[in-house]
């Protein structure tokens, strides 16, 4: 798997979801929504490369025409999308509830790799199954491992690293040393 080179995009940068639903609406004004399929909120963002050199639009552009070739995607980070936060957790049975003091900013589903303080549960990838407030948030734990009181200490980051294509782009020659590249990345999931 390709990943894509470490050129950070510009600012302003637009992301954009698309929650894959199918509503049925009923005469009397009711509708009802569906989620459907295993990944259900592909992302889109819309990028720039602004003010880079001639080397690094060669490399942006070699590497999206390589792609293209070989019809694969590549591992990227969006801008903003991956973090690493501290706060403290407890462990009751297969429940580790955490709390983040400043907002976790995590979804039910997001894969997370925490370093918990004590190995105990064991540090890793684990999955947030609820998302009770802005603060607060569960994740599963293996059975078998003994309880820990509230308060202990938890890392947690998300990676934000997914795979994408990216379909079309264009190159703006604006100094004879000078470019910009503004392109679309669509996330895709891929085994």
């Amino acid at each position: 798997m390709a990943t894509f080179p470490s050129i950070e995009p510009s600012f302003s940068a637009m992301k954009q979801e698309a929650p894959k639903q199918r509503v049925v609406a009923m005469g009397d004004g009711y509708e009802q929504r569906v989620t459907f399929g295993l990944q259900q909120n592909p992302m889109s963002f819309d990028l720039k490369f602004t003010n880079i050199t001639d080397v690094e639009a060669q490399t942006i552009q070699a590497f999206l025409n390589s792609r293209a070739k070989d019809n694969s995607s590549f591992d990227f980070t969006p801008p903003k999308e991956g973090f690493t936060k501290t706060g403290t957790f407890g462990k009751s049975g297969q429940v580790v509830t955490v709390t983040i003091a400043s907002k976790h900013g995590l979804a039910i589903g997001d894969v997370i790799t925490c370093t918990f303080t004590g190995g105990n549960p064991a540090n890793g990838a684990y999955t947030v199954v609820s998302d009770t407030s802005d603060e607060i948030f569960t994740l599963k734990a293996a059975t078998g491992t003994a309880d820990v009181g509230a308060g202990t200490a938890i890392s947690i980051t998300k990676s934000g690293q997914g795979k994408y294509v990216c379909e079309s782009w264009s190159t703006d020659i604006d100094l004879p040393t000078r470019n910009s590249i503004s392109a679309t990345f669509r996330q895709v999931f891929e085994p």
